[in-house]
């Protein structure tokens, strides 16, 4: 969601979890073009460390992120939402 939290009343967070760091790595060097945009979108999420785990093991059965903007988004809020 651009220019606006996905959730109203929730602030975005920082991932905070040792392996997150790990994670935000492999999705840079795995898809260049697509990673800022997946880190920004579970900074949005009720737990942006279950959203970046959940989004990475997407991409390892996909193998690729969603292109579109809207489905990244909905992919970062179902992982940052549930384990």
């Amino acid at each position: 969601m651009a220019g606006g939290h996905a959730i109203p009343g929730l602030e975005p967070a920082e991932p905070r979890a040792p392996e997150s760091a790990e994670r935000v790595e492999r999705l840079r060097g795995r898809f260049p073009g697509r990673w800022e945009a997946a880190l920004a979108q579970a900074r949005l999420t009720p737990s942006p460390d279950l959203a970046l785990a959940g989004m990475e093991r997407w991409a390892d059965a996909a193998g690729r992120l969603p292109p579109e903007d809207d489905l990244l988004e909905a992919l970062a809020l179902l992982c940052g939402a549930s384990s």
